[in-house]
């Protein structure tokens, strides 16, 4: 039920990186593959596929995946591919 919830907000259309926080609670793997799941299905975003990172914020585990896939969408961003994504929004 949540999942569909989820898709009802609208969030699934508008994030650029998906974050699943405390990553090492029970249910954190079913979350995790259901969203890869809709994002599969889920039209293309200039050229982008939002990656999806698992994280434990309090052990510190995730943060370089996280930092990294920043990283790659400031630089996909700065190509200007993701500039009219936002001039629409």
């Amino acid at each position: 039920g949540d999942e569909i919830q989820t898709m009802k907000s609208g969030l699934m259309e508008i994030a650029d990186i998906y974050v699943i926080n405390k990553a090492d609670r029970p249910g954190a793997e079913r979350v995790e593959q259901e969203l890869r799941a809709m994002l599969a299905i889920s039209p293309r975003r200039g050229n982008w596929d939002p990656p999806v990172v698992p994280t434990v914020a309090t052990l510190g585990e995730g943060i370089p995946e996280l930092r990294a896939a920043i990283s790659q969408y400031r630089h996909h961003a700065e190509k200007g591919a993701m500039r009219e994504r936002r001039r629409k929004r």
